[in-house]
């Protein structure tokens, strides 16, 4: 996903839509394209590792589709709201005798 973002917002910045980066990855676009048939090719050789690799990476596709199907069915919630938080400092004098008091 990092690689394929990289992608797009390198093919954003020649466009024009974006401002180029501070930091240019080294040798891209090249290195992002090496670098996901890398990917590719450790899929394929994991899919001929029978029997684990094969099911690993028959699976994968399944289990993606779960995971969206478990995603858009699980009920959306409002974002829980923590309360106020106390300092540390104040926490630790709260416990602790301070240690203004006890040097006195």
């Amino acid at each position: 996903m990092i690689l394929l973002s990289q992608i797009a917002y390198r093919r954003a910045v020649g466009r024009g839509e974006l401002p180029p980066p501070t930091f240019r990855m080294p040798g891209a676009p090249f290195t992002s394209w090496l670098t996901l048939a890398f990917l590719a090719g450790v899929v394929v050789l994991m899919a001929f590792d029978y029997p684990a690799g094969t099911w690993t990476v028959g699976a994968t596709p399944v289990i993606m589709l779960l995971l969206v199907i478990g995603w858009y069915r699980i009920p959306k919630k409002p974002p829980m709201l923590m309360p106020e938080t106390v300092p540390s400092a104040e926490l630790t004098d709260r416990v602790l005798p301070s240690r203004t008091a006890s040097s006195k």
